[in-house]
């Protein structure tokens, strides 16, 4: 309860900020981990690839954007409920993570879980509250929409159903 009480005392839009910035690397890290996993899956490694270099693009966005806003505005009040689930997915490393795929299911499974947690919450509301620019606010929204849809629709074909997936091994 102490940790918890402590993580909503620093709750600030800079900490907000910091965390989010942590989840694009590591969601960059997972997927470039997937790839290196998956290396003899040519077509899933492109994929994956693509993945990683648009969460790379998510962390420049997020690091400009709170470059632009003034200090005073950083240390105001950010929700603490949502710095704390931000927190919590920084306690399992893409390392750990990787480390524990069983087959490319589990990596695509993986893929859901992150394209559907409080990362691309996090991101939604630092972009939609302080980007000014309503074209960069519409096109990571689609982005992140993108990576949702893609993973049914774009996942390369060979591996589409999860009995494909769960055939493919991981290399060592």
């Amino acid at each position: 309860m102490k940790q918890q009480t402590a993580r909503i005392e620093n709750a600030t839009l800079e900490r907000l900020f910091e965390v989010a910035i942590a989840l694009e690397r590591q969601a960059e890290a997972l997927y470039s981990g997937f790839a290196e996993r998956f290396a003899h899956c040519y077509e899933a490694v492109l994929f994956w690839r693509r993945y990683a270099a648009d969460e790379v693009l998510h962390r420049i966005c997020l690091e400009r954007l709170r470059d632009s806003l003034p200090p005073d505005k950083l240390g105001k009040p950010a929700d603490g409920a949502l710095l704390a689930a931000g927190e919590r997915l920084l306690e399992i490393t893409p390392f750990q993570r990787v480390a524990g795929l069983a087959n490319l299911d589990d990596a695509y499974e993986l893929s859901h879980e992150l394209e559907s947690s409080e990362t691309n919450v996090i991101f939604r509301f630092l972009v939609g509250e302080f980007s000014h620019d309503k074209r960069v606010i519409a096109r990571l929204a689609d982005d992140l929409e993108r990576h949702v849809e893609a993973l049914v629709t774009a996942f390369p074909t060979a591996y589409r159903s999860r009995a494909s997936r769960q055939a493919v091994e991981p290399l060592s």
